[in-house]
């Protein structure tokens, strides 16, 4: 997998796409050895506006969409999956998380920078950035959670000197109505690992209102276990990503949304399958 990130990363690079890689691939430089970060696929962010350049240099590759590649798809959604005949895989991001970054937060193309993997050089995020992406992505909901972000997030403020911008962070994390979850992540890496954090980032912390209380209670829940089931949760994303589109949310919007989130091919039947699967894993969780 990372003699395939830096073979991506070259033909991108050739092609005029500047390729940004996230998770574990800008992880494995952090850690004691490249086999002690272990991960899946490959993960690369592009501008927006690059993508379809990015799907049309990786295909020469032999790497296809596998994933739903339809407009509500580049409207709600960050990521592609890509795969090839070797069965490996690639999340080709054109956002950097659902609904992030808002319009105030910034580029995180300008703290960027070079590491060097298996001898080549790869474009991996800032420090900031890089701990916002691992603590905000870690405590997202999932039926099948990781505790990757933990170690991740503590070899970023490690390795990184003076250069975490702690404001910054927290002004990133409000913005993308991340505050509850990078202020508890913050507060577990000082309090159970020993992370070094400033007490005025421990100290910021105030009482979620609006949406953040929706993510207060997300980070401590095992799920949705309201008579509305995900209903709640999926406004609460919706209007992350309207926010990131500089859209007020409304609920025609949102059915729009529900439509895609839960029906993405227009099959019924599929989707009762899929949420019903779904249920049965969270079950098995809480006992």
């Amino acid at each position: 997998r990372i003699y395939r990130a830096t073979e991506v990363h070259r033909v991108l690079e050739d092609a005029g796409v500047e390729a940004l890689f996230l998770k574990g691939l800008a992880m494995i430089p952090l850690f004691p050895a490249e086999s002690t970060r272990p991960m899946q696929d490959i993960d690369v962010l592009v501008r927006r506006s690059d993508f379809d350049a990015a799907t049309a240099v990786l295909a020469q590759q032999g790497w296809s969409v596998l994933s739903d590649d339809s407009e509500a798809t580049r409207r709600y959604d960050h990521a592609a999956n890509l795969g090839n005949d070797r069965g490996e895989e690639l999340d080709l991001h054109w956002r950097l998380a659902p609904g992030a970054f808002a319009d105030n937060t910034g580029d995180p193309w300008e703290s960027s920078r070079m590491v060097t993997l298996a001898g080549h050089q790869i474009r991996v995020l800032g420090a900031t950035y890089q701990l916002y992406h691992s603590i905000s992505h870690g405590l997202a909901w999932d039926k099948e959670p990781s505790l990757h972000w933990i170690p991740d997030a503590a070899f970023v403020v490690e390795s990184s000197g003076d250069s975490i911008d702690w404001e910054r962070l927290l002004s990133l994390a409000d913005s993308n109505h991340r505050g509850v979850a990078v202020r508890e992540g913050l507060r577990l890496l000082s309090n159970g690992f020993g992370v070094e954090v400033p007490d005025s980032a421990l100290e910021s912390a105030g009482n979620p209102s609006g949406p953040e209380r929706r993510e207060a209670w997300c980070l401590r829940h095992i799920g949705p276990r309201s008579i509305w089931g995900g209903i709640p949760d999926r406004w609460y994303l919706y209007r992350r990503v309207a926010t990131s589109l500089s859209e007020r949310p409304t609920p025609w919007g949102y059915l729009r949304y529900l439509r895609w989130r839960w029906m993405p091919h227009g099959s019924f039947g599929s989707t009762i399958k899929s949420k019903i699967g779904d249920r049965i894993v969270v079950a098995r969780r809480r006992t």
